[in-house]
């Protein structure tokens, strides 16, 4: 099931993909930070939390239980941050 889709509130349409490293993948589909020409891939929910973030800094429409859900899943996953 997908976190968040295009319209309603939304410019971001994200959803899992499966896993890699046993980290479960998530992408950000047609991406609008990489112009909206290409796909993003995170790798585990922190990085996709991280990623939703860079969307609303950037001033996107990111609908709130979409955040709260990979909150959720980011502690359950040991809370474990993205490295920048």
């Amino acid at each position: 099931m997908s976190y968040c889709r295009f319209g309603g509130g939304s410019d971001v349409y994200m959803y899992p993909t499966g896993s890699f490293l046993g980290k479960p993948t998530i992408v950000c589909c047609m991406c609008r930070l990489l112009g909206g020409d290409s796909d993003t891939e995170c790798l585990g929910p922190a990085e996709a939390l991280f990623h939703l973030h860079q969307h609303l800094a950037v001033g996107d429409r990111v609908p709130q239980h979409a955040i709260d859900r990979l909150d959720r899943e980011a502690a359950a996953d040991g809370g474990r941050e993205k490295k920048r």
